[in-house]
């Protein structure tokens, strides 16, 4: 769909797991927030990132703001615990786990964090693509403001998170949350999210992608949130107009799409990003464009 959805601001960090959890009351402290009480790791780390995202913006959410928190995992930590008591100790879950393990509080803790209780409060899971999953949720209603992450908790024993996510001895999972604040009314944007389209095919890819160079504003970057070569779904001659991109790593997360998109809009070089992905699943293909503000064109 072509949308030409101004962003308001974006912020997210992640890091690398280590073989203990890192508190994250600090890093909240960082950024003014207050730790809520009784919150869980899930909804710590989503009231992190949009806290952050609504400081960098320098303002509050208006009345009637929405919340949309995508993730693939949701709350994992909390439900293997509780699972775990009940399966093999047999005991019963205590009452503020068995509430914990709700992902949908997540997003209410986030709304009530950053002022935003008044409006749509949605959690949407998807096993590819949670912030695509997210921002088509919102996108059915664009004159409405919208803040929109994706959120991947760690979950220790880490050798345990390892094999359970089938990563290799040596690969680092990593924690992550992203968090965009589209405003359809927004007059000073850092960028905007030009177009989300889902592709039946590499030609119709190579499509968008000719008339994503045909309209931008500058030369175009090219990116993938996956581990493959985006450059490689295309044919040759459009491969040589674009440029590739890519955003640092702390490690192995399925919320790298919103890393892509937050880092290119806080540091990218060309004005716009194709972002290309191909679905394993359906054997679709899906391409985000992302403008940035600011930035000289060729």
């Amino acid at each position: 769909m072509r949308l030409d959805w101004p962003i308001r601001a974006s912020w997210g960090c992640e890091w690398a797991q280590g073989e203990r959890p890192q508190p994250l009351d600090g890093r909240l402290s960082e950024i003014g927030e207050v730790p809520q009480r009784r919150a869980n790791r899930l909804m710590q780390l989503a009231h992190l990132g949009s806290a952050g995202c609504v400081r960098q913006a320098g303002s509050r959410p208006p009345q009637g703001t929405g919340v949309v928190l995508g993730s693939r995992y949701g709350n994992l930590a909390d439900t293997i615990r509780l699972s775990a008591g009940v399966l093999m100790e047999q005991q019963p879950p205590m009452p503020f786990d068995f509430i914990n393990v709700s992902t949908n509080l997540a997003g209410f803790h986030t709304a009530r964090a950053v002022g935003a209780e008044h409006g749509p409060n949605l959690m949407v899971a998807h096993e590819q693509h949670a912030l695509v999953a997210a921002l088509e949720i919102a996108a059915l209603e664009v004159e409405r403001a919208w803040l929109v992450g994706v959120v991947e908790e760690g979950v220790w024993p880490l050798a345990e998170q390892r094999r359970r996510l089938g990563l290799e001895g040596c690969a680092t999972p990593a924690e992550a949350t992203y968090w965009f604040w589209m405003d359809s009314c927004c007059k000073d944007p850092v960028g905007w999210l030009r177009a989300l389209q889902r592709m039946p095919d590499r030609q119709a890819l190579a499509d968008a992608c000719r008339q994503a160079l045909a309209d931008a504003p500058g030369p175009v970057a090219v990116a993938s949130a996956s581990d493959g070569a985006p450059a490689g779904l295309l044919p040759t001659s459009l491969r040589r107009r674009l440029t590739p991109w890519s955003a640092p790593a702390a490690g192995w997360h399925a919320a790298s799409l919103g890393r892509v998109v937050e880092r290119f809009l806080a540091a990218g070089t060309c004005p716009r990003l194709v972002v290309l992905e191909e679905d394993p699943v359906t054997g679709h293909y899906l391409v985000l464009i992302i403008d940035r503000t600011g930035v000289p064109t060729a």
